[in-house]
């Protein structure tokens, strides 16, 4: 029998592209990774990995070594569900990873189930865009809450909202009062912008605005919380953050205007599972309940 660590040290070496990017991730030295993969190639007699190429790009053997992963992973994990279908819905585990801004929206559904199935245990995680992602595909968790996401072949989609991106700033900011709305990025050139990192969906639909208007902002503050985001507009900074975000009490000192850019009112927020992955009677209730309670824009 393969050994497992070593499958799967290989298959996060190739889904991140090379050994000190998978050590990274999985917070440990790459030589243990390279060790084990020499193993493995040893074990299989075949080289796993392309020589003298940037990456990791595997050979026609190890992409079927990937392949043999992915689907022992989602076996067992196919087993798992099954085994909680049984069980009905008094016990079992369900992992939800969302971002950050979604909270204040699950929050009451996850708790309000967690008190109507005692027995069910929810893992809440919060992650960036790319993380959800990895997680989900990686059946690391079984819904995802994700804003603006690229597509990928791994990911259903159960429910899909329009939720514009707006610009956010104080109400006493000029902006708010200026003839200029829809706000173009020229107009905000000279602002202390406030901005998620690189990972994040709101920032990567920020960059795309950059690169088509030709103007790039250089953030006072890079942050991936963003009610942190929102407040730092109380000292006159600006942000982008979905419409949603702007609550009814916000809004005696928060204003949210509309964006030039117009795929920037067309950002979506999506609900998630892996393509494939049966989900068990628990974890489809508790998708229910999320799109019952995500605000429709």
């Amino acid at each position: 029998m393969l050994n497992n660590q070593r499958l799967r040290y290989f298959y996060k070496t190739v889904q991140y592209q090379g050994i000190r990017a998978a050590a990274e991730a999985l917070n440990i030295a790459p030589s243990v990774i390279s060790r084990q993969i020499a193993l493995l190639e040893k074990e299989l007699d075949i080289p796993l990995l392309e020589r003298g190429m940037r990456g990791a790009v595997p050979t026609e053997a190890g992409e079927k070594v990937v392949t043999f992963y992915m689907k022992q992973q989602e076996a067992e994990n196919t087993l798992k569900d099954d085994i909680f279908l049984l069980k009905g819905m008094h016990t079992g585990k369900i992992i939800l990873a969302t971002g950050v801004g979604y909270l204040p929206i699950v929050e009451k559904v996850i708790t309000s189930f967690s008190k109507q199935f005692p027995g069910i245990h929810i893992k809440l995680t919060t992650a960036n865009s790319n993380e959800i992602i990895s997680k989900v595909a990686d059946n690391k968790a079984h819904i995802g809450i994700i804003f603006n996401p690229p597509s990928h072949p791994s990911i259903r989609v159960h429910k899909e909202f329009t939720h514009p991106l707006k610009l956010f700033c104080n109400r006493q900011s000029p902006l708010v009062n200026s003839s200029m709305v829809p706000i173009s990025f020229k107009e905000l050139i000279n602002e202390r912008v406030a901005l998620p990192d690189h990972a994040h969906g709101i920032r990567q639909i920020i960059q795309r605005a950059e690169q088509e208007e030709e103007i790039y902002f250089q953030p006072s503050l890079i942050c991936n919380h963003l009610q942190l985001l929102k407040q730092y507009t109380l000292t006159g900074g600006i942000t982008f953050l979905p419409a949603f975000m702007l609550t009814d009490e916000d809004k005696a000192l928060i204003d949210a205007l509309e964006l030039q850019q117009s795929f920037l009112n067309q950002t979506k927020t999506q609900i998630i599972s892996r393509r494939g992955r049966n989900l068990t009677p628990a974890t489809q209730l508790l998708l229910k309940e999320i799109i019952k309670v995500m605000p429709e824009q």
